[in-house]
Parts: structure tokens; C-alpha cells; sequence
């Protein structure tokens, strides 16, 4: 899943990122109500956390733009306080209102209520528990390493689709990295030798792939 900080605040922001990223969602962020539209623009985008007072384009602008879109969930993460600005944000499309100072665990259970998502994430032949890292495949239970897991669980996240090594490593690794694309392979690898060599398959190519009725 695809998560955007709308935030100016480039401390908090980063924070904010670190901990979606924990829970095992990709980021992406804006400091600039312009930089969020351009990359809603460019980048599919599950559900938007945007701060209301922005420069340029402010986060109330960017919440109408995002709902004309009509496929992304939006939370209002603002310091305005009053009953009213709520009211407001909701009447623009804001789909949750959340005060700063927040508790980080409200945002996620937030994030996780909108966007219809559970700590288990149950399919014909998987289950991924992301409190502990663990899957269950076939029946068998194994345990993968943060990034291990975060490479299946987006893979699983949409059976039969292919992604890329590039695809993947801007998913997972994060668009500033700026390793050996390979690196996916060798996860992939990993993955294959404490699991099944076929619960993650590749179409020559073009890249790798879950299969739910493997």
C-alpha cells in the first residue's frame, strides 16, 4: 500500500515516515502542497496524510483535489484545534481529522480502519502476520526478515501482477536508494530457500510475481 505525508515539517515528517514504514507501507512524501498533486499525479497513492497549512497549495486545496480523483483516502493531520475546522476539513473531502499533537498508533490504527486493512493479511495459500513477521505458507510457518517480508507482502498485496526490480526497489527500499538493483533478486532468493522456491515466481524479463493459487 502506497501512503503520502503531505508535511512541511520535514522533522515531523520524517518521523511519520519511519513509522508507516515499520508497519510495512510504502512512502512517499510532499513538503509543498504542489510537490503532493504532482506526485498524486505520477504515483498510484492509497491514502494521503496531509497537513493543512502548506505552502503554495494548502492541504484543504489538495484534499478536494485528491477526493475529484476519487480513489484515495485522505486524513487532515493539522495543529488547527477548533470544531469548526473539522467540520470543514470533512466538508472538503477529508475522509479522518487527526490533532497535533497525535499519539503515532492512533495515525496508524487510522490508516489502517480506512484503508480496510488488518495485521493479518490472509490469501488461498498465505497468511503474512506483520506483528511478527511471520508467514504461514501451505500450512507451515516461517519467519522472514523486515525486508523479506515487506517484498512478499507487496508482491501479495496484488496477485498475477508483475513488478519490476525498479518497481520494487522504489516500493520497499525507497526512492533515494541507490544500491545494486539486484538486491531484489537475492531477497527473492532468500525468500525461495527458507520457503518454497515456488512462492514467488518470475516472468523472464519483466520481473517477479505472486501467484495466490500457487
Amino acid at each position: 500500500m502506497n501512503i503520502l505525508i503531505v508535511e512541511d515539517n520535514l522533522p515531523l515528517q520524517k518521523i511519520i515516515k519511519k513509522y508507516l514504514e515499520r508497519a510495512h507501507f510504502f512512502v512517499l512524501t510532499a513538503a509543498t502542497g504542489t510537490e503532493a498533486i504532482d506526485l498524486i499525479d505520477a504515483k498510484p497513492i492509497d491514502l494521503a496524510v496531509v497537513d493543512w497549512m502548506l505552502p503554495e497549495v494548502d492541504g484543504l486545496e489538495v484534499i478536494r483535489y485528491i477526493q475529484a480523483l476519487g480513489m484515495t483516502k485522505t486524513i487532515m493531520l493539522t495543529a488547527k484545534d477548533l470544531p469548526e475546522d473539522e467540520i470543514t476539513s470533512l466538508k472538503n473531502g477529508a475522509d479522518d481529522f487527526i490533532r497535533k499533537p497525535f499519539n503515532p498508533d492512533i495515525l496508524l490504527l487510522r490508516i489502517r480502519h480506512l484503508l480496510n486493512l488488518s495485521d493479518v493479511r490472509r490469501l488461498t495459500n498465505l497468511t503474512l502476520n506483520r506483528n511478527n513477521q511471520e508467514i504461514i505458507w501451505q500450512g507451515q510457518t516461517y519467519t522472514l526478515t523486515n525486508k523479506e517480508f515487506q517484498l512478499l507482502d507487496a508482491l501479495a498485496q496484488q496477485p498475477g501482477q508483475v513488478f519490476s526490480r525498479l518497481q520494487l526497489i522504489d516500493r520497499i527500499w525507497g526512492l533515494d536508494f541507490d544500491g545494486d538493483p539486484r538486491v531484489v533478486d537475492t531477497h527473492v532468493k532468500r525468500i525461495r530457500e527458507k520457503v518454497d522456491k515456488n512462492i514467488i515466481k518470475n516472468k523472464r524479463g519483466l520481473g517477479y510475481y505472486f501467484e495466490e493459487n500457487a
